[in-house]
């Protein structure tokens, strides 16, 4: 996967065409024939000239690329995008699609599952439906959440509290939306663990509220790596004197997803710190197998 361009006329909209993108490679992790390059791997490509497809695909060591554009005007959303070889530049696949903005989860179901299909072939009945998983059905709460991710990668005190309130805002649309619960828990966790001042709260009350979002987050799905991953980070800042806590949560998280290289880092880190440095060695390693 690579980032999509965004040719809407707003710039703002870039919020869109990178939740597109990184919910595509998402998805298409879930599918256990295709081995995807993860959203920090591709990252560092985004607003690059486009550069040879072998070239790339050395880079990223992936066989296909995925690449698009996304357009939005009038409530509506164009979305483009192709599938090439990595090897010989050939275009394998490539699709125009055209629906309304509300329809932007369902669209991402239909390029994932599109993109699979060309790569592997015919889909197992468990992998459509892994495809056709959705972190929310509710568009608002999904549209606030995306705009949320744009916004908190930016790391700035302003930016990570208009990424709270984004979050906040797709809870209040859609209370089961896991995931975003898990990203508000992240949020705060960025103001305690930098120190930053939240207008009207202590550091013990923004400590408070991370940990609470991480908890509804395990509590209402107990099978979610990102939620366990959340809660991991809030033990490990609520209770540094000792880390087991926080590091069976990490365990917890990553047997839900052992593709998670951010969790497996910060596994390893917390090995490191408890003075288990070959457990530690063995976590950084995987990470690198997982993200070089």
């Amino acid at each position: 996967m690579q980032y999509f361009d965004n040719l809407s006329a707003d710039t703002a909209a870039a919020y869109l065409s990178d939740g597109l993108a990184e919910a595509l490679i998402v998805r298409l992790g879930r599918v256990d024939r295709l081995v995807v390059a993860s959203r920090t791997a591709v990252q560092r490509f985004r607003g690059r000239p486009e550069e040879d497809a072998r070239v790339r695909g050395r880079t990223l060591n992936v066989a296909h690329l995925v690449t698009g554009s996304v357009r939005q005007a009038g409530g509506r959303i164009r979305v483009t995008a192709e599938l090439v070889r990595a090897r010989d530049g050939r275009r394998m696949w490539g699709e125009q699609y055209d629906r309304p903005a509300r329809e932007v989860v369902e669209l991402e179901e239909d390029v994932a599952t599109a993109v699979a299909i060309a790569v592997v072939g015919r889909l197992l009945p468990a992998e459509r439906a892994a495809l056709a998983t959705a972190p929310t059905r509710e568009s608002r709460a999904y549209d606030h959440y995306l705009r949320g991710n744009h916004v908190i990668a930016e790391r700035s005190p302003a930016s990570v509290a208009q990424a709270i309130a984004e979050y906040e805002a797709a809870v209040r649309l859609d209370p089961r939306f896991t995931e975003a619960l898990a990203r508000l828990s992240w949020a705060y966790g960025i103001f305690y663990e930098h120190g930053w001042v939240y207008e009207g709260l202590t550091q013990q009350e923004v400590l408070a509220l991370a940990s609470s979002a991480a908890d509804r987050a395990v509590a209402q799905d107990s099978a979610n790596s990102e939620a366990w991953h959340a809660r991991a980070e809030m033990l490990s800042y609520a209770y540094p004197q000792t880390l087991d806590s926080a590091i069976r949560a990490y365990q917890r998280a990553l047997t839900l997803n052992q593709r998670n290289a951010q969790a497996m880092h910060d596994y390893a880190l917390m090995l490191q710190w408890v003075g288990d440095d070959s457990g530690a060695i063995a976590g950084y390693h995987r990470t690198l197998a997982l993200e070089p």
